[in-house]
């Protein structure tokens, strides 16, 4: 008998990309076959209660769904509250811009028939992918390429966006509190791994997560990327900024990983090699937001803001 599923959607993410994806999402939910508890948490101050009905309004999902209102919570906040809001053996975390591909909760139920394991992450990748913009992001962004499917594979890192746990294991080991953006879920995954468990990569369980929806919203999630990443140095007991020299090399290095991850997946989003430089100049600009966005926390810490 397959465990019992609660699936935790927070609206944070609502206004930072295209608001009808929320709307497709529930409408994906209503879809499935598998049964589900489903709860949707909103800070009222940033999504109101009408804009979460509004999106789940004609998608079939009935009056069982349970919208929670909690007031000042940020991303991982919301997560936290939603697993102990949950009553599934399972609780899956997914953002309300995701697109889960068909067959998603079931390829994530069936990890979980071994009872040794206790976390598996799905395997987003950008989407949609038409633009040079959207395949530049594709090609360099946080996810990999869509998978072809397999076996579960161990992993050192998950995304909070589309990972589920035994709840009883991540009431225990919840997402810390933490000044970062998006790190958290990295963290706990150290946490865990330090715990003795191991974390799971579902290459069956793909999920569509969309690029920046314009270039402003890229160079704010880069600058925030270059605020987690003075956040991670400092933990590692490393404060200051490297020296100029040692800077423009590893920017140097930086680019020229960049350009060959572009060049050798360049045909498996489309991109025609005419427009391999403008991609490079994209990525290239992305990364040199994020090392701004570093030396500016490093300066101070209110200048790049976490929200």
């Amino acid at each position: 008998m397959a465990p019992s599923l609660s699936v935790v959607v927070e609206m944070e993410n609502l206004h930072k990309s295209d608001p009808r994806r929320a709307a497709r999402l529930f409408d994906w939910l209503a879809r499935q076959r598998v049964v589900f508890e489903l709860i949707v948490l909103h800070d009222p101050e940033d999504v109101s209660a009408a804009e979460v009905r509004d999106r789940l309004a004609g998608s079939g999902l009935g009056p069982g769904v349970v919208i929670h209102a909690a007031p000042g919570q940020r991303y991982y906040e919301l997560k936290n509250t939603g697993a102990h809001l949950a009553t599934g053996e399972i609780v899956l975390f997914l953002d309300c811009d995701l697109e889960p591909e068909d067959g998603f909760l079931e390829a994530t139920l069936a990890a979980f028939a071994d009872p040794a394991v206790e976390i598996v992450a799905a395997s987003p990748y950008v989407d949609p992918c038409e633009t040079l913009f959207e395949k530049a992001f594709a090609l360099f962004w946080l996810f990999p390429l869509r998978t072809e499917g397999g076996a579960l594979v161990p992993i050192r890192e998950y995304a909070a966006n589309s990972v589920a746990f035994r709840r009883e294991l991540f009431l225990r080991f919840p997402f810390p509190d933490a000044p970062t953006y998006r790190r958290q879920c990295a963290m706990q995954a150290n946490a865990l791994q330090r715990a003795g468990y191991t974390l799971w990569g579902n290459p069956e369980a793909r999920v569509r997560h969309p690029p920046p929806l314009t270039w402003r919203a890229a160079i704010d999630r880069a600058l925030r990327e270059g605020r987690d990443r003075y956040f991670d140095r400092r933990a590692r007991g490393q404060r200051a900024p490297a020296n100029p020299v040692r800077a423009a090399r590893g920017m140097q290095r930086s680019v020229t990983d960049l350009g060959q991850r572009i060049r050798t997946q360049a045909t498996r989003v489309g991109l025609a090699e005419r427009q391999i430089p403008a991609a490079l100049a994209i990525a290239a600009t992305y990364e040199i937001a994020v090392r701004a966005g570093f030396l500016a926390t490093w300066i101070d810490r209110r200048i790049v803001p976490d929200r």
